[in-house]
């Protein structure tokens, strides 16, 4: 008689975990990257929009990023944010960290900087 060959139960439920596993760090993260996806955008709209030139002030290209982050949904605190004058426009510097739930009280941080000159 031949031996039954194949995958044991306990195999399948190891894979089935590993799955599982990499799916919900996919769920945790996958927002993070789409929220700094949306404020690259927010960054080109505003450069290609014109809004923004040499005499605008450093408190109105916060104000208008926040408007946009806020019109989008967008919850990412911007207090890291610094915008300096620089030769013939403004410089923004920005870093912040961004969390995802991942499991109970395990969350997953994401580090993102951005630094963009609007002239």
């Amino acid at each position: 008689m031949k031996k039954q060959a194949g995958v044991s139960f306990v195999t399948v439920l190891v894979i089935l975990t590993i799955v599982g596993v990499i799916v919900k760090a996919g769920i945790a993260v996958g927002p993070m990257y789409w929220d700094d996806k949306l404020v690259k955008t927010i960054f080109e709209n505003i450069r290609e929009s014109g809004e923004v030139n040499s005499r605008t002030r450093q408190k109105e290209l916060k104000q208008m990023i926040q408007s946009r982050l806020d019109s989008n949904n967008v919850n990412i605190p911007t207090d890291g944010m610094t915008v300096k004058r620089v030769s013939g426009g403004l410089l923004l510097q920005w870093e912040y960290e961004s969390r995802g739930n991942f499991i109970a009280n395990i969350d997953l941080v994401g580090r993102f900087y951005h630094e963009e000159e609007f002239n």
